[in-house]
């Protein structure tokens, strides 16, 4: 137990920001990807010592090359994402001690040869009715925290209308329809604490329309 519990406090965890490499300039995303492994991620992994990589909303890392939009420079998406697989395959044969953990809600927009490289995809399905009340539940008392009011709405038994109307919504849409609701009317962002079910309702539907959109 000692040894188990002094390899996961030497553990090194690092969050890559995949907005932060693309460029509008040609080569310059792929110069920008390889410095990312031979210089900043080289320098985390020490011999021995597990590293764990998150990359959040990897399609931006890892653009798809059959699916890159004809805005972007097509010569720079296809470059910086060779560039990432290059560094994909050379990082798994030189650390093995390096995880590399990666999330998108859109998978449609990371490059397949991306994909065939993981040693496991987990596909997370869009929280059920209970699931949603949950997390409905969940950020209402978090918001309750600062207006006490929502923390009684936060048990409303009408609160199952709504999770059962935004039942298929991503975590994140659902999260934030609370906040959606409190920014709904000027009464609202004044306060609110004066949030009802049925503002919680009239937000779903909006919430609906953006995740169709994307």
């Amino acid at each position: 137990q000692d040894s188990a519990w002094r390899q996961l406090v030497e553990t090194t965890f690092g969050r890559i920001d995949p907005h932060a490499l693309p460029t509008e300039l040609l080569g310059q995303s792929q110069q920008a990807v390889r410095r990312l492994f031979d210089v900043e991620i080289a320098s985390l992994v020490q011999p021995g010592q597990p590293v764990v990589l998150l990359v959040d909303e990897v399609e931006s890392f890892a653009v798809s090359r059959s699916e890159a939009s004809l805005k972007a420079n097509p010569a720079d998406v296809h470059g910086a994402t060779n560039a990432v697989l290059d560094g994909l395959d050379e990082a798994a044969g030189a650390h093995p001690n390096l995880l590399i953990l990666a999330t998108t809600n859109f998978s449609k927009g990371v490059d397949e040869a991306f994909i065939s490289r993981a040693d496991a995809v987990i596909e997370i399905p869009d929280p059920d009715q209970a699931g949603a009340q949950e997390i409905l539940q969940d950020t209402l008392l978090e918001y309750g925290k600062k207006w006490p009011a929502l923390r009684a709405l936060a048990v409303n038994k009408d609160l199952v209308k709504v999770a059962d109307k935004a039942t298929g919504l991503s975590g994140r849409a659902l999260r934030k329809l609370v906040m959606r609701a409190a920014a709904s009317t000027t009464e609202l962002a004044r306060d609110p604490g004066a949030m009802t079910i049925g503002n919680l309702l009239e937000v779903v539907n909006e919430a609906r329309a953006l995740e169709k959109e994307r």
